[in-house]
């Protein structure tokens, strides 16, 4: 089991995409994902250094926003990998030369790739919060010593980029090796998907890929289809509420030798404790709402309301005394009020979508 796991600093940026509505990182779905799954499912996140003049800066301002809040006391997700930076390992010329041909020859094959690296290189190049600290933390770019050998101008030339936002994007996408590296020894690293084609050893079973749910997918489902937990404090306070229930034994390692059922189970008594926002099964729809027709209160106000039984009609009732005027027919495309989820009277009837990878 590992305590710690590292996540890059294009990430955290990728995350702050999340909650704005200009200059999104075109990964910032997937980064969303994984940074969930793997802030639950350890004890702390680390972050490497780039540079070191990024230890000398790592000042909340030269941060993304997310690592800045999430940092402080009142959370303490993750905080700056010990250590030396990325930087002071070396690379060598040939390497970083076959990695510059796996980068062209990735985007020259991949035009729905190439798409989204030049909106990635885009919003890093007008974000004000990352053009300002990228100035301090990288006074020198990694790759320009490499320059000189390589077909920068060729590749510009194929993808429809200018020499510089090459050589940024090149940059970004070779330190991920550094990284690896620096992190070996004390947390499995897990990189941004720019960098995915490095094709990066990790001394980590693969997790997020091979268990039976995702945290991470539940809350880009949440986020994505009800704009009122599209919010830094929102996520935080249901990422914070998964975690210290899953570190007590319903993490990835902890439930690795499990059968997918009962892993799926151990995670939805989690989401059901926390009181997660969920779903209705649509199988019960027609149920509820036929009961609550019958008695003429389909939306009628919670004030009215008294009931507590465990019958459906009891559930029928339960659920506008929690919900106020809640209407049970929007209950398939709406997530139920926070915390409803939770009462027992809804156990075996409400679902989290896409806390399941799949349906069994």
């Amino acid at each position: 089991m590992y305590d710690l796991a590292a996540v890059d600093i294009s990430t955290g940026h990728a995350l702050d995409s999340i909650f704005r509505k200009e200059l999104r990182d075109p990964w910032a779905v997937q980064a969303l994902q994984l940074f969930v799954d793997l802030a639950v499912n350890h004890s702390l996140l680390v972050y490497p250094q780039p540079s070191a003049s990024a230890v000398v800066h790592d000042l909340d301002e030269n941060l993304p926003a997310v690592f800045a809040e999430w940092r402080k006391d009142t959370w303490r997700l993750i905080r700056a990998l010990d250590g030396d930076p990325a930087g002071s390992i070396a690379l060598d010329s040939s390497l970083v030369c076959n990695q510059f041909n796996n980068f062209g020859e990735w985007l020259r094959q991949t035009p729905a790739d190439l798409s989204r690296l030049k909106s990635f290189i885009n919003m890093h190049f007008r974000e004000a919060r990352i053009t300002v600290a990228h100035g301090m933390v990288f006074p020198t770019h990694f790759v320009t010593q490499f320059i000189p050998n390589l077909p920068l101008e060729a590749l510009a030339k194929d993808l429809s980029l200018s020499k510089a936002q090459v050589a940024y994007a090149f940059d970004v996408f070779i330190r991920g090796i550094q990284y690896n590296v620096l992190c070996a020894s004390t947390a499995p690293y897990f990189p941004h998907p720019v960098r995915h084609r490095l094709d990066l050893y990790r001394s980590t079973i693969d997790f997020e890929s091979q268990s039976a749910w995702s945290w991470g997918a539940y809350i880009t489902n949440l986020v994505q289809e009800d704009e009122t937990y599209l919010s830094l404090s929102a996520v935080l306070e249901i990422v914070q509420a998964i975690k210290e229930r899953v570190l007590k034994g319903a993490n990835w390692y902890t439930l690795a030798s499990y059968a997918p059922e009962d892993q799926l189970a151990a995670v939805e008594s989690v989401a059901s404790e926390a009181g997660l926002p969920a779903k209705l099964k649509e199988k019960i729809q027609g149920t509820v709402e036929k009961n609550l027709r019958a008695l003429g209160i389909l939306s009628t106000p919670a004030s009215a309301l008294v009931g507590g039984s465990t019958t459906l009609l009891g559930l029928s009732v339960g659920v506008l005394v929690s919900a106020g005027s809640y209407e049970l027919a929007e209950a398939s495309k709406k997530y139920l009020p926070h915390a409803l989820s939770g009462f027992k009277v809804l156990k075996g009837h409400v679902y989290w979508p896409g806390l399941r990878k799949s349906v069994t």
